[in-house]
């Protein structure tokens, strides 16, 4: 299945916003569901996961692990050599923190994607996700 990303949105037929129900009538059954010490609850598949806030249960963020089919701005984040470098020039504002990378601006952020080695996650948040966190995380400067 293919995934597009579209910032601050979604990916594929799921946007940010819908409810639990919305993406389980979407998506074949996830293979776990779990409730995260935050109180978020997260339904993952093989190579994704959607998480929901506690209270409302919508999506506030869309994680995937190396699928193949993830798209953005016409390129194949997990295949393209050059992807991490051409996230980190459209987004201009890239964070970083503990090996994740944030890109603020396209509300992505990213884990182990420097190389092309595995696992690699690339995460997408909804507005507000990341705010409070954002003052304490430092430039991202590539190695």
């Amino acid at each position: 299945m293919k995934f597009i990303i579209r910032p601050y949105e979604g990916a594929g037929a799921v946007r940010f916003g819908m409810c639990r129900s919305e993406v389980l009538r979407l998506e074949d059954a996830p293979e776990s569901t779990r409730k995260k010490r935050s109180g978020e609850i997260e339904d993952r598949w093989i190579d994704r996961a959607v998480r929901y806030s506690k209270d409302t249960e919508i999506v506030v963020e869309i994680e995937f692990d190396d699928n193949p089919d993830l798209e953005f701005d016409g390129f194949k984040v997990f295949s393209d050599p050059d992807a991490f470098k051409k996230l980190l020039r459209i987004d201009g504002g890239a964070l970083s923190s503990v090996g994740t990378v944030v890109l603020p601006r396209l509300g992505l952020s990213l884990w182990n994607m420097e190389g092309m080695s595995s696992p690699r996650t690339v995460c997408l948040f909804c507005r507000g996700r990341w705010d409070h966190k954002l003052s304490a995380l430092t430039p991202y400067r590539v190695t």
